[in-house]
């Protein structure tokens, strides 16, 4: 019920700001299958390091809030961050998708592969706002933080 609440409040924060600058991506007909879709390639980003293909998908206003001190305040300080991290796999699995309107709320578990001896935990939970202009989404904010006991 939270969620739905914070979809509700997140679409009409964003009808009242205007038109979302246009994306490459298009998404499927079912916006659930879209936010499926665009969580993956996300991941593929990631392990990619292609920082084209993030900002492909992300808004220019988008923000990264960690529980760690690594948040990122702009599209293109997280930019900068994804670069500079390596990771050896990326595995999302969706755990719920709720659809308001044209914003989407996407809780994501990420399994993520670290080089040898980084200390950075490997089970995340992401908190991904999607937005909808056009037939484009755009992720406007990532709320990160480690699962508990995954160190």
């Amino acid at each position: 019920m939270r969620i739905r609440s914070l979809v509700a409040a997140v679409s009409v924060m964003f009808s009242a700001t205007g038109a979302l600058p246009a994306s490459a991506t298009t998404p499927p007909a079912s916006p659930t299958v879209a936010i499926e879709s665009l969580e993956q390639t996300w991941g593929d980003a990631l392990l990619a390091q292609d920082t084209d293909q993030l900002a492909r998908l992300l808004d220019a206003r988008f923000q990264l809030t960690m529980a760690s001190n690594e948040s990122a305040a702009d599209l293109d300080a997280y930019l900068a961050l994804s670069k500079s991290r390596a990771y050896t796999a990326m595995s999302p699995t969706i755990v719920s998708i709720d659809v308001n309107g044209g914003v989407a709320v996407a809780v994501v578990e990420m399994k993520v592969g670290w080089p040898s001896g980084a200390p950075s935990p490997s089970s995340w939970r992401f908190t991904d706002t999607w937005v909808l202009s056009g037939d484009q989404w755009r992720a406007v904010s990532r709320v990160a933080q480690p699962v508990a006991n995954d160190r």
